[in-house]
């Protein structure tokens, strides 16, 4: 796709919402002749995040926008990566997720599993939501039909726009007392991904986020400790299920916590 035709992309949609929207419509009138094409793109991202509704025509444009933008990034294609632990059946990695060419990456969701509505917000959530497209919040809704899943649930949908296969929704505790964590539900986050993709024939490889560390506040070691133990476990009981599974560690201080545990644990020979 040319630049220009990116560009037309990026009005359409901008006139779509503004014209679903006359509020947004006189908001922006004296403002949007001052603006670049960055601008226009942020808008439109900040509008689509905070709306649970998007129109099939929003969605076909959105779609046609993100395919350029991926084609002009660096895609990590998993199987291309170091595999040191667990006889070849784990490895570690720092970098973002949603470059990642991979079977299935694990998103740390809210418990509504609709995505993240805040346009300022840097979680995780909100950065797959915004790579994926549309049509994932559209689809996660179908899904949830209103309901709310407690933390250690997980499901499955397609990445869309992304380039791995699924997404795996995953909503993990929320921490207020470090004396008293709530281990067993973020071990259920872990084994209910494992099994959801373990029922997927197309799924041999998975991408795990460091779940509840952030902003829900899981100590980054122990939340750790509890993610290499799960997977190495479910690995070892279950030795034909998956290929390749990759602790992605964004923060440098969370591949430091996961490279000394993995090696003290799992390192291969």
């Amino acid at each position: 796709m040319e630049s220009q035709s990116y560009e037309s992309h990026i009005k359409e949609v901008f006139s779509l919402i503004i014209q679903t929207n006359t509020q947004l419509e006189s908001q922006f009138a004296n403002i949007t002749d001052k603006w670049d094409l960055s601008d226009f793109r942020k808008f439109i991202g900040d509008i689509l995040i905070q709306s649970k509704t998007a129109s099939t025509e929003v969605c076909y444009h959105m779609n046609e926008i993100l395919k350029h933008e991926l084609r002009c990034k660096s895609i990590v294609k998993a199987s291309d990566l170091p595999r040191h632990y667990a006889e070849g059946k784990i490895g570690l990695w720092k970098g973002d997720i949603t470059v990642l060419e991979i079977d299935c990456i694990v998103n740390a969701a809210n418990g509504a599993m609709l995505g993240c509505f805040q346009p300022s917000h840097k979680c995780i959530d909100n950065v797959i939501h915004r790579a994926a497209g549309p049509r994932l919040r559209k689809e996660c809704i179908e899904i949830m039909k209103g309901e709310t899943d407690p933390p250690g649930t997980a499901r499955l949908t397609k990445a869309y726009s992304l380039p791995s296969k699924y997404v795996a929704h995953t909503c993990g505790p929320q921490v207020r007392n470090h004396r008293n964590l709530p281990s067993s539900q973020l071990e259920s986050c872990y084994t209910s991904v494992l099994t959801a993709c373990a029922q997927k024939e197309d799924i041999q490889s998975i991408a795990f986020c460091c779940i509840s560390t952030g902003l829900f506040g899981y100590p980054n070691e122990p939340a750790a400790d509890v993610a290499v133990r799960i997977v190495s476990s479910f690995i070892l009981d279950n030795p034909d299920a998956f290929d390749f599974i990759i602790f992605d560690t964004f923060l440098p201080k969370d591949y430091v916590i996961y490279r000394k545990i993995l090696d003290g644990t799992l390192l291969s020979s």
